[in-house]
Formats: C-alpha cells, structure tokens, sequence
C-alpha cells in the first residue's frame, strides 16, 4: 500500500491516504462565523491539489461556543451559503470533507 493509492475508512472510499487535519485559521474577520475568500483559496486549492480527505476547521455551533470571534460557525441560516461554495468549488468526486465542531461556551 503506497500513499497515493485509494483507500476506505468504514463505508467512504476515499482517492488516496492524504488527510488535511483541522487547523483553526481564525479568519472569519468580521467576527460573524462566515468563511471569507481567504477560506475560499485555502480549501479549494487544496482539494485541487489532490488531497483526500478534508478535515475542515473547527467550527462553533453557538456564537459564544467559539474558541475566538474570528471563528468559522454554523448556527444561522446566514453562514450556509458560503460553506455550500467552498464545497461547490471543489472538483466533484475528488475529496471528501468532514467538519470539526467546537463548543468552547457554556
């Protein structure tokens, strides 16, 4: 087994063994959760670049359960749309995405 060769972890068949961990980038600027086009470049350049698997950063599912207000979060309709994007840019079929979630509030 080579590290560019297909591999599965359970039911998900994944293009090779390339994992990108989660890395907090801190870059959702106007401190509302919503990925900016600095998210943009820097998940789509990667999956273009052949990785396997994405794990995406991590992530708050309230405003207050946020490592810091820079912090990508899921919790209003508003921030949907721009995840959708990242995920649509993507080339189809060549990677697959997880997503980390935090809650660092109370």
């Amino acid at each position: 087994m080579n590290l560019f060769d297909k591999t599965k972890i359970k039911n998900y068949e994944l293009k090779n063994r390339i994992v990108m961990e989660p890395m907090c980038m801190y870059s959702a600027f106007k401190h509302d959760g919503i990925p900016t086009y600095f998210h943009f470049a820097h998940y789509v350049s990667r999956a273009i670049g052949q990785v396997g698997m994405i794990i995406i950063e991590s992530t708050g599912v309230a405003p207050e359960g946020r490592i810091t207000d820079d912090c990508l979060g899921l919790y209003n309709d508003a921030q949907i749309a721009p995840f959708k994007s990242i995920v649509d840019l993507c080339p189809r079929g060549r990677l697959d995405y997880r997503r980390s979630i935090e809650s660092c509030g109370p």
